[in-house]
Order: C-alpha cells, then structure tokens, then sequence
C-alpha cells in the first residue's frame, strides 16, 4: 500500500501535482483497446499475434471442449472473444464436475457431461459429492484469521494517514480512518481477500437456492445460444436474493475471486458446494454475456459507459463496495492505486512499470484498471448517498471512457530505468520511486 517514508516527501506534493505534460487522447474503443487488453494472450495460445489467436479460437470446435487446453477460466474471461469466453464458462463446468468426481479435469468425458454435473449440483442433487465432507473444514479458521500479506506488514499508520494526504488533503482524516478499516478487514489470508463476505455466503443457507436458480438460469441461455437481453448482473442478483446487503456480499465475493472459483474448493463440503458452483457459473456466465453486448456490458450497472472490456469488472466492484462499505471513496480507490503500485503477483512487479515506456501495453493496462476503480468508488459513494432515496430518484450515469482519457492525458512521458534502476529506486529510495509512479500514472486525475 503506502510507502515506508513517504511521510517525508509531503513537500513534494505541490511540485509533483503541478507536473503535467499533455498527450492527445486517441480514445480507448476499437483497436486501440484490442492491442491492450489482447496483447500477451497470444502466447498462452501458441500464435504470432493477436488475429491468429482469436482466429484460433473460433476455429475451435466450441462445444466439444475435450483436447483443448484452457489455463483458467479467468485468464479465458480475460479476452474479450464470444467464443474464448465461452470456452471459459466451458472449462468452469469441467472444473466442477471434476472436483465432485474427485477426479482430474481431464478424465471428464465431455462438455455434456460436465453440465450434466454441474446443473445436478445446482438442483441441490449430492449425487456427485460424496468424498467432501458434511460441514466446510477451516472455513470459519479463514474468516478468523488475521491477514498475511507481506505487502501490508510494512505500512505503518503515519504512511496511511500520508497517503490519504498526499492525494485526498480536505478529507485526509476521513480516508486514513476507512483505509486503515480495509487493511485491516480485507487483508488476504491463503491469498484469498473478502473473507468475512465469503464466509458469510458459504454459510448461511439463504443464499443458496437463489444464487443456484439463477445460475441454472444463465447455463439454460448459453446452452441454448439465446441472448441476455437488456439485463444487469448486479439487478439480476438482487431480483433472486431480494435483499441489497446480500447483494453487495454476493458482488464483494465475485469481485475477490474473478472467475477462478476453484480456489475454495479447498472449504467445500455437501453443505456449501452448491453455492459455490452457483457463483463459478455466474462468474463465467457474466463474462460471456459481456462479450455478446459489448456496447452494454453486463457485468457493470446500468449508466456505466465502458466501451473496453479487459474482463476485469472486478476491479469496479471491489472498488464500489469498499467505498460503500467504508465511506470513503478515496479510501477504496487509494486502497486499488496501492495494489497497482506494489503488487508482486504472479503477472506483477513495481519495479516494471518504470521499466517500460510510460505508455506500454502494461502501463496502460494499469490506467485500465484504475480508470474502473475509480469509477467503482464513486458509484458506491453514490450508492451509499442515495440509499434512502425512492428508486424513481436515483440515477446514474458515468463515463469510464472519459476517466482512462484523464489518466492518459495526465501522464509524464518519463525514459524507461534498466531493470538495475527500477529495482533499486523501491529499495533504496521509496520516496523518490513513489513520486516517479504517480509522475507516470497520476492516480488522482481519475477521481478528481
């Protein structure tokens, strides 16, 4: 998150927020957000580029997923391809029927088979589920547990409070308070985040019936080819579940786990696998519908204009209900503009953003995923502002567009470090490197 030190470099503020070099914006829809979002899925596929991936997918015989090789489901939701997202909903399936087999993904016999699985399980039949245990193991351990992650056991509260300074001056207070809250509440244990909400959903018994009705509900219309229609993810779970805090909880847990659901195979149990499977199709089937209304998405609320689809719509969700949840939309973004920065997963390094050029496919991948978060924590400030007002009041209208257009506008065009540099400007000078990543992303123009 924040950066040990950083208090140190307050004095910066004025100089750095005043270092703005315009670029002319060239939009982010059409082929432009191709190359970004689609750039590096090519390798997973074995193709020279981008065309002969998508070419390659489309030639597959879709529904005969056998042979295929699929990473994950999430990678698969992350091209914004009709088909290579319904080979993800596909290999989600096959993922299920496997774990109820006890069996390897490989040994299910085909796609037909896997949905008869999967829509057995959603019928609440335990048919297939006899090897898991009658109640979740370690599930209320997960919930328990104090986080973790070793990118948080460096912050210290005066960082916070800077940080929140640093970009938010006239509510800094406000932001310290609610971003010190989702460190603390959101902190991953066994890389799992949002543990209260998934434990809360896994649990009680409230939620299963409606969420595995309206999984059932989307595997019939992609089974039977037909379209969602003008329908929104986020009105679609409120419809079944009838509640706006179940809702909120539902979106929470689809926005900590993407599409990779497999994750908490490892709590599962006769008690709680039928929800489980319920949100790994809804996670899949969303991303589907994505890629058949590519003006509208689904999985963004009404009002939401996105015109790039990265597959990532998670990064809004989490984003909203933090913001929601905690008061503070600053919090909820800062706590997203921190993961961006510092992150070291798999596919992340800080020290790789100054090792490219300021508007490489990576960094732009970033301003991608800050432009919906931002987007994300003003919506739930919205959200929790209008909560009590009558429905036929509340309107909203917002354009993500406009903010990866500030983003880009807002970037200093600052020469690519070695990698000896880039490294050793986070070890040896965090000030310096953090002052260097907002001089190249300037985080703050999304949500001012």
């Amino acid at each position: 998150m924040a950066l040990r030190g950083i208090a140190t470099g307050v004095a910066y503020t004025a100089v750095v927020s005043a270092l703005f070099i315009s670029v002319s914006s060239q939009g982010w829809d059409g082929p432009k957000c191709r190359e970004i979002v689609l750039t590096g899925n090519e390798y997973k596929f074995k193709a020279k580029s981008i065309d002969e991936m998508i070419a390659k997918i489309e030639s597959t015989n879709i529904d005969q997923l056998d042979g295929r090789e699929v990473r994950s489901p999430w990678e698969m939701g992350m091209i914004p391809n009709l088909a290579a997202r319904k080979l993800g909903y596909q290999y989600q399936l096959k993922m299920i029927a496997a774990w109820a087999q006890t069996q390897t993904i490989s040994k299910v016999e085909s796609h037909r088979k896997a949905l008869q699985v999967t829509e057995s399980i959603l019928r609440g039949e335990q048919t297939w589920l006899t090897a898991l245990p009658q109640l979740p193991v370690d599930l209320d351990l997960l919930a328990s547990q104090t986080g973790n992650s070793k990118d948080l056991d460096s912050v210290e509260p005066l960082e916070e409070f800077v940080f929140c300074a640093y970009f938010n001056t006239r509510n800094a207070n406000r932001c310290y308070q609610a971003l010190t809250q989702i460190i603390e509440e959101m902190a991953p244990v066994d890389n799992i985040t949002a543990r209260h909400e998934i434990f809360e959903v896994l649990s009680e018994p409230a939620y299963r019936k409606p969420l595995a009705a309206l999984a059932l509900e989307y595997t019939n219309l992609i089974e039977s080819g037909k379209s969602i229609d003008q329908r929104y993810l986020d009105e679609d779970l409120l419809r079944v579940l009838g509640s706006e805090e179940m809702k909120w909880k539902v979106l929470a847990v689809l926005a900590a786990r993407g599409a990779n659901f497999y994750k908490l195979y490892g709590y599962a149990s006769k008690s709680n696998f039928q929800v489980i499977t319920a949100l790994g199709v809804i996670a899949s089937s969303a991303l589907y519908f994505d890629s058949q209304r590519p003006q509208e998405l689904f999985s963004f609320p009404k009002g939401v204009k996105v015109s790039c689809d990265s597959g990532k719509a998670y990064h809004f969700w989490m984003a909203a209900y933090l913001s929601m949840k905690f008061g503070s939309k600053w919090a909820a973004y800062l706590a997203s503009v921190g993961y961006q920065m510092r992150s070291s997963t798999e596919f992340r390094k800080p020290e790789r953003a100054f090792m490219e050029k300021w508007n490489s496919v990576a960094n732009q991948k970033i301003r991608l995923d800050l432009a919906y978060s931002s987007v994300g924590a003003r919506y739930g400030e919205w959200v929790r502002v209008n909560a009590r007002k009558p429905l036929r009041k509340k309107t909203y209208h917002f354009d993500l567009d406009e903010k990866l257009d500030f983003l880009e506008n807002g970037a200093e065009m600052l020469e690519p470090l070695s990698k000896q540099e880039a490294i050793g400007i986070w070890k040896d000078s965090p000030i310096s490197a953090f002052i260097r990543w907002n001089r190249i992303f300037h985080p703050e123009r999304a949500l001012n």
